[in-house]
């Protein structure tokens, strides 16, 4: 769904990397993916 603030915080407590609202944004979620290579490499 949309998610929620509590969600969001949920979700990185458990270890999520990040977390995005829908709808999606490409742009944003190219960013995100770019930061999550570097942080694997």
């Amino acid at each position: 769904g949309h998610g929620s603030e509590t969600d969001r915080e949920e979700c990185m407590s458990k270890g999520a990397y990040e977390f995005m609202h829908k709808p999606l944004d490409i742009e944003e979620l190219m960013i995100i993916m770019a930061k999550i290579n570097e942080v694997n490499e």
